[in-house]
Formats: C-alpha cells, sequence, structure tokens
C-alpha cells in the first residue's frame, strides 16, 4: 500500500490551456522501509510534463528512489511507476530526469519508490510543463 505525503492531495494548477506549470511535490522520511510508495501529488488531465526535478537529502546508504506515475483511475491507462527514472539518493543532490516529454489524458499521481535500503530525509519532486487540454 503506497504512503500519503504532504502533498499527496496537491493537484498541479493547471490554468488556461498554453500555460507552464510547475508544483513542489514534498516527502518526509522517517526510517521508511525500501519499497514504500509514496503519493507526492496529482497531475490533472491535460498537462504535458516536460521536465521533472528530484532534490534530495542524503536518504542513506545505498538508498535511490523511482519516480513515476499511477493513474488516479486505473481504467484509464498503463502505470509507469519509473517513468522519470531511477534516482541515487546516497547523497544530498538536485538530479533531472532524462525522460521524453508526456502528456496526460488522464489524471496521474506522482509516486517515488524507495529502493534499496531504509531512508530518513527530505525528498522532494519538482515537475513541471505546459497544459494543453484534453483532446
Amino acid at each position: 500500500m503506497a504512503k500519503d505525503t504532504a502533498t499527496t492531495r496537491v493537484v498541479m494548477y493547471s490554468g488556461t490551456h498554453g500555460n507552464s506549470v510547475k508544483e513542489v511535490l514534498k516527502a518526509m522520511l522517517a526510517a521508511d522501509a525500501a519499497a514504500t510508495e509514496f503519493n507526492m501529488g496529482v497531475i490533472p488531465a491535460g498537462v504535458e510534463i516536460t521536465d521533472l526535478s528530484v532534490v534530495t537529502d542524503n536518504l542513506g546508504a545505498l538508498t535511490n528512489v523511482d519516480v513515476g506515475y499511477r493513474y488516479v483511475d486505473p481504467d484509464h491507462g498503463t502505470d509507469s511507476v519509473a517513468y522519470w527514472g531511477n534516482f541515487t539518493t546516497a547523497t544530498a543532490a538536485r538530479l533531472a530526469s532524462s525522460a521524453k516529454p508526456v502528456r496526460f489524458e488522464n489524471a496521474v499521481m506522482v509516486v517515488a519508490t524507495l529502493k534499496g535500503a531504509a531512508g530518513t530525509g527530505d525528498l522532494i519532486v519538482m515537475p513541471s510543463g505546459i497544459t494543453r487540454g484534453v483532446r
């Protein structure tokens, strides 16, 4: 079962078509076990994510984090829980995803999954993109 964070209920503001969008989604880990999945926040339908950064404390030796998404309604598509990549979190850093832009026709939850070992510290995920509208 996924663990909710302080920003789980945050829905990225999408405004008028063509507007830039960015959100700061944060989880505070406290000796959370490897394989814990964190619900970071919602990307609404009609948003194209063009960039994603991860900022972390040193979460612990041998730790890393997969960042991806799950559809809010599972019937709307196939989840990709590591779409934006696997990020090493054993040292404090700001890391950028090399994934291609992705447009969501349905709302998705940004998820981060702790890998390798238990982790403690702040995990920040910052998606940014453009409001395109639903096709």
